[in-house]
């Protein structure tokens, strides 16, 4: 993994969705990055309704993601993908 940059701690993902199972229907997929090189090893996970952060939680992710060149112009680098074979799973 010579082209690693920066590494970063995540929780795990029953700590990450633990509140909302249950009061939000969760899908997951497997997909790739939406920046290059466009990766296929991406774990999805979106909630059906907007989730409500506070503004520290807000400012965390602000600074998270400044730090990534790509995400500096807030969108994508490419178009939506079809969903070609893939399989959604829905949680609720």
């Amino acid at each position: 993994m010579s082209d690693v940059t920066k590494n970063t701690t995540l929780g795990s993902y029953s700590e990450l969705l633990s509140d909302y199972i249950g009061k939000s229907h969760l899908f997951n997929y497997a997909g790739s990055l939406t920046t290059p090189p466009c990766t296929e090893f991406v774990d999805w996970w979106l909630i059906r309704k907007p989730a409500r952060i506070s503004s520290a939680q807000y400012d965390r992710i602000k600074a998270n993601l400044a730090e990534l060149d790509v995400t500096v112009s807030g969108k994508n680098a490419r178009p939506i993908q079809p969903l070609y074979e893939r399989t959604v799973t829905l949680y609720s």
